[in-house]
């Protein structure tokens, strides 16, 4: 059997070369978090909530930190889906006084930071507020939304409460 000799020359090649190897595993396990970090950074986080002042109001808010992208949006009337704002305006049939104003806008759609979408508007004559919040209860919300780097997120179903 052979004993193999190394100079002090390949002590320093073969320590090098170990060096170099994990300063390349660092480097790609570094980029792998910096990845990660970057998505989670931009995370939206759309929150759809009721305002209730003369009518009541359902909008959408983005309180996450990037931007957020509206896929689709779904409506609920009495529990049931509807496919289409035709077939939500046949199941929500409003009582005489009382009128519903829905977004103007259409998925896709974004929704920056800190900035808000009014969705829809139910309104009755002034001081008669009782009845508009017995329409409204009637209603539910669902948004199915995107990332800036595309990953998919819905909201919670969201109906208006007492």
């Amino acid at each position: 059997m052979t004993t193999v000799t190394y100079t002090p020359q390949d002590l320093i090649a073969i320590g090098s070369l170990a060096t170099a190897i994990l300063a390349f595993i660092a480097t790609f396990w570094q980029a792998k978090i910096a990845r990660e970090h970057n998505r989670k950074s931009t995370l939206p986080l759309l929150t759809v909530y009721c305002e209730r002042r003369d009518a009541i109001a359902i909008s959408v808010r983005n309180d996450g930190v990037g931007p957020a992208l509206i896929k689709e949006m779904y409506y609920y009337v009495d529990g049931k889906p509807c496919y289409n704002i035709e077939e939500f305006d046949a199941r929500f049939d409003t009582p005489d006084g009382i009128e519903v104003f829905r977004t103007s806008f259409t998925p896709p759609a974004a929704v920056g930071t800190g900035h808000s979408l009014e969705l829809l508007v139910v309104r009755a004559l002034p001081g008669n507020l009782a009845p508009v919040l017995d329409q409204a209860k009637r209603i539910a919300v669902k948004i199915r939304y995107e990332s800036v780097y595309g990953e998919s997120l819905e909201t919670e179903r969201y109906t208006v409460s007492a």
